[in-house]
């Protein structure tokens, strides 16, 4: 087997007390998907980076483990061995077609499973393509966590979860926030990988903890040194973010504002987006990462600050995970066929 390096876990917890959030936020314009621009620069004395990221749907191994959904279980049997083994394939198939430098995931059930798809015979190549560091988040009582591949080496990481105090309502298993310290030739990238809370118990309901998620990532980043690179599910349509018009490179028109909801943050978090990015022909395309009852969503993201040098992106729909009308090929446990729910995406970055 591959040797495959994986940190120590380290939780810091994250108090918050109840507190008023802010109203209504103003709509994004000019969006765009499935850009295949490139700012190519012969020049260029910097390292280029392909990050990919991939929500891969209630990813479970065959081992119960009590925490696994409904179609999950021995007793439906319809879910074994025969069927993890087949899933994994198709996955490690689309990997190895996307050949990402650094690969985050969500809903992945444990780490095993990051051994499995590393030591898939689809992804032992060259030394150079394999990955040899990866991290894993997740906690024992929950059904999935998220992860992080890479060819580069990590060399650190810290998980940060938030226990909230106060609150009308109790506060909901929450997914935790992993940061890992990237080490790019001699420069070191902070990647963070996200999955919040998702709408499935009502929009407004569940509202009130993706803030409290947002709130904790722009006060990680406000301390973060190093350029940062931000991923995940954010269950956060772009145009449910607040949308700034301060510039952060000639190539992006508006950014990302985190919001932290209180009178406490010394500085405002600007985060460049890789939806909002757009050519001199400003093309527009009603397509995201996520579609549901029929309509196209935004909330899987790429986020990066200043000194990260964008090239190029867009969502994953050339390997076998999409349908016929270009819809993300969702995964039936009852039939074994399937992908996921959500289109990976994947850009070019340099430092």
């Amino acid at each position: 087997m591959k040797n495959l390096y994986f940190h120590v876990f380290l939780f810091f917890v994250c108090s918050f007390f109840s507190c008023k959030f802010s109203g209504p936020l103003p709509p994004a314009n000019n969006t765009f998907n499935n850009l295949n621009h490139w700012n190519d620069s012969a020049l260029s004395k910097n390292t280029r980076i392909k990050i990919a990221n991939w929500n891969l749907q209630t990813f479970f191994d065959a081992s119960p483990s009590g925490n696994e959904y409904s179609g999950f279980t021995d007793k439906d049997k319809n879910w074994n061995q025969e069927k993890y083994l087949q899933r994994l394939e198709r996955l490690c198939n689309v990997i190895q077609q996307i050949d990402a430098d650094i690969i985050a995931f969500e809903e992945i059930e444990n780490k095993g499973i990051i051994y499995d798809i590393i030591n898939n015979y689809l992804l032992q190549g060259r030394r150079d393509k394999s990955y040899k560091y990866a991290i894993f988040a997740g906690e024992s009582n929950q059904a999935f966590g998220i992860a992080l591949v890479s060819r580069y080496p990590i060399l650190d990481y810290s998980v940060h979860q938030i226990n909230v105090v106060g609150e009308k309502n109790e506060q909901p298993r929450m997914r935790p926030i992993a940061k890992a310290l990237v080490q790019i030739d001699d420069k070191t990238l902070s990647v963070y990988v996200c999955h919040w809370k998702s709408k499935s118990n009502g929009e407004e309901e569940s509202e009130i903890w993706r803030n409290y998620s947002e709130m904790q990532l722009a006060r990680l980043i406000s301390t973060d040194t190093n350029p940062v690179f931000v991923t995940g599910d954010f269950n956060r349509d772009l145009k449910e973010f607040q949308i700034s018009s301060t510039i952060l490179s000639n190539d992006f028109s508006s950014s990302i504002k985190l919001r932290t909801f209180d009178n406490f943050s010394s500085a405002d978090v600007y985060l460049n987006s890789a939806w909002l990015y757009r050519p001199i022909e400003s093309v527009y395309k009603n397509e995201g990462s996520y579609f549901f009852q029929g309509k196209w969503e935004k909330i899987d993201h790429f986020m990066f600050s200043r000194e990260v040098v964008f090239r190029s992106f867009s969502t994953v729909k050339y390997a076998e995970n999409v349908t016929e009308s270009g819809t993300p090929d969702r995964y039936s446990v009852w039939s074994g066929k399937g992908f996921s729910d959500h289109l990976p995406l994947e850009c070019i970055i340099e430092l």
